[in-house]
């Protein structure tokens, strides 16, 4: 058999049709049916790629003999590569169909963290500036007239610094919330339903 010969009979033996075939190798239907007429010759780069698509050697590919094709040594099972590229195929195929169903659910659950961090936050800003003022008050008592610079003065100060840090979660709390929203927004424009 001829090399035209060979690259038919294997796309056949393999069930492909041209379109298949050509699809496989990067290169055009046309190109596949010119190498099976024998009007042209593949690429020297796509001999390798043909053989590999059909688990012969390139040595069998180009000696013009009509022996049987010789399966590579190096590839035990073609089948395995391609059941679990199928396999992957189908999984990515299975994630991408849930993540245009249901990856509006990702900014959903954004901003349910955003407003909890937000309500955390506030709730302890509320807590250390009340929690300030009592112990500025309680200082107050047993400041003993050493006037300013006194505990209170101390407590006050230091309330109010920490009293910043729950302020800073509020912040960081709405900004989790409005990029929440805006993911949810922007996905549902491009994948809901029209």
């Amino acid at each position: 058999m001829k090399l035209h010969e060979k690259i038919y009979y294997c796309r056949k033996k393999a069930g492909y049709s041209q379109e298949e075939m050509a699809e496989k190798l990067g290169v055009s239907r046309q190109a596949v049916s010119k190498w099976e007429t024998g009007e042209a010759l593949p690429e020297l780069a796509k001999f390798g790629a043909i053989a590999k698509l059909f688990n012969v050697t390139t040595d069998w590919l180009l000696c013009d003999d009509d022996s049987e094709p010789e399966a590579k040594e190096t590839e035990q099972n073609e089948s395995a590569p391609r059941v679990a590229d199928e396999i992957s195929d189908g999984v990515m195929s299975i994630i991408a169909k849930m993540w245009r169903a249901y990856g509006w659910l990702m900014g959903v659950i954004m901003m349910i963290g955003g407003a909890g961090t937000f309500l955390v936050a506030a709730v302890g800003t509320v807590a250390f500036v009340n929690m300030g003022k009592t112990a500025e008050n309680m200082f107050d008592m047993f400041d003993g007239g050493f006037g300013y610079g006194g505990y209170a003065d101390v407590v006050g100060g230091m309330t109010s610094t920490v009293s910043g840090v729950p302020v800073i979660g509020m912040i960081i709390g709405a900004l989790i919330f409005v990029a929440g929203l805006v993911f949810f927004i922007i996905h549902r424009r491009k994948y809901g339903k029209k």
